[in-house]
């Protein structure tokens, strides 16, 4: 098996502390940090270490997503619980099809 603990672990206990502290989940968010610093003083805004503490919250549930689906393969009784993750393709409002304009 390799499924990872402590690195998922890591992720969540950073972005249980947003209120102090900044969690980078992905290199696309490297950008936007400098930019964050560059206009803070060194600091970054409550707001925007929350956002990426709801990314980092996202990751891990999908990576949490993914071991559950492969562990209920190896097992005689799976879970009566699917977790299903998916990736925005385009926001939608509220009501309408992916063929209409949001």
């Amino acid at each position: 098996e390799n499924i990872d603990i402590g690195g998922p672990a890591m992720i969540r206990a950073s972005a249980k502390n947003s209120a102090h502290v900044a969690i980078l989940s992905s290199p696309s968010q490297y950008p936007k940090i400098m930019e964050q610093m560059k206009a803070n003083n060194g600091c970054t805004s409550l707001a925007f270490r929350r956002n990426l503490a709801a990314a980092a919250y996202a990751l891990t549930s999908a990576y949490d997503s993914s071991v559950s689906q492969w562990m209920a393969t190896q097992v005689t009784e799976p879970p009566s619980t699917k977790t299903v993750a998916f990736e925005v393709e385009r926001p939608l409002k509220y009501g309408c099809n992916p063929h209409q304009l949001p």
